[in-house]
């Protein structure tokens, strides 16, 4: 079984990071998985009292009862399995591990966001956005070189390791969410413009995904912890829905009610409006009346006038006859 050491500054919450599970070896008939599961020793491994190699040189050939914590569940599980014999070709345990704090594992990775389509991300290491996580680097001929350290961000830590392996082949150890673990070989190219072609992201938004089942055993505190940080988070994360929805009702209700006030309004704005035509077109009628009753009026005030008139001129005709008569008497009695 191969393994490598790393400075870890919490011992207490460390264990061994599976890498590689040979297939069909004690590992791998348990369900364990690579990149995601950790081996967690007895507490003398932890406090090196015992080193790791011993106790599973110890183990050989025998039952073994070990922890394993998942960073799919944050869950410790414990499973016994056989161990191989020390002269198996696959190693005691079937597997190699490396020496990692568990307890900050899900932090510190990498999430691909995006990807330059040809690019070395994209035809070499065949990175699918959104669903890739990087791990590790490995230069070959060399040890692994995981983005989960104390001193450092996964970013910075992958940017010093591809500067430094230029010109070299590197393996990369990288998680999708639906097909697991894989690891991807490829050539840095020697060149000062090189660039993976990839944007990755690291964080509380870009954690290693959790996936919420019932698997293991919860047994210890630090792991019961991260539970229920997480679910507050949750609970935290419906509340805000419930009051962003409320906020949304509430809103919409008020639109509504704008609404229905605006036809209200421009309801009575119609009914001002035909009261106010109504009024104006009573004014209009009784303005055709008066005017109606003048040209009335005035036809009746002619109508007197021309009476008027005529009897003037009857009169003076009347007048008139009367006076040439008077002067044919005249002119008669004159003449006897």
């Amino acid at each position: 079984m191969g393994t490598s050491e790393s400075n870890i500054q919490d011992p207490l919450n460390s264990g061994y990071r599976i890498y590689h599970l040979i297939k069909n070896g004690p590992l791998d008939n348990h369900g364990i998985n690579e990149l995601s599961d950790f081996i967690i020793p007895p507490i003398e491994v932890l406090e090196n009292k015992i080193p790791f190699i011993d106790w599973v040189t110890s183990s050989a050939g025998k039952e073994l009862s070990i922890k394993i914590y998942s960073l799919k569940t944050r869950n410790l599980k414990e499973l016994t399995i056989k161990a191989n014999e020390k002269t198996s070709k696959d190693g005691i345990l079937g597997g190699s591990v490396r020496y990692e704090n568990w307890s900050i594992a899900h932090k510190k990775v990498l999430h691909i966001i995006n990807v330059e389509k040809n690019s070395f991300g994209d035809e070499k290491l065949h990175l699918v956005p959104e669903e890739d996580y990087i791990i590790a680097v490995q230069p070959i001929n060399h040890q692994i070189i995981s983005l989960n350290l104390d001193e450092s961000d996964p970013l910075s830590i992958l940017a010093t390791v591809i500067q430094s392996c230029k010109g070299k082949e590197c393996n990369f150890y990288i998680y999708n969410v639906k097909n697991g673990a894989r690891k991807e070989c490829a050539l840095i190219q020697n060149d000062p413009y090189f660039k993976l072609g990839i944007e990755g992201a690291y964080g509380a938004l870009h954690e290693f995904p959790f996936y919420d089942t019932n698997e293991g055993v919860e047994d210890n505190n630090n792991v019961t912890e991260d539970k229920d940080d997480e679910k507050k988070e949750k609970e935290n994360g419906d509340d805000k829905n419930e009051e962003i929805k409320e906020e949304n009702n509430v809103e919409k209700k008020n639109e509504n009610n704008n609404e229905e006030k605006k036809e209200e309004n421009s309801e009575e704005k119609k009914e001002e409006n035909s009261e106010e035509k109504k009024e104006e077109n009573s004014e209009e009628k009784k303005e055709e009346h008066s005017e109606e009753k003048k040209e009335e009026n005035n036809e009746d005030i002619k109508e007197e006038n021309s009476e008027e008139k005529k009897e003037e001129e009857e009169s003076k005709e009347e007048k008139t006859s009367s006076s040439m008569q008077k002067k044919r008497k005249k002119i008669k009695s004159q003449n006897n």
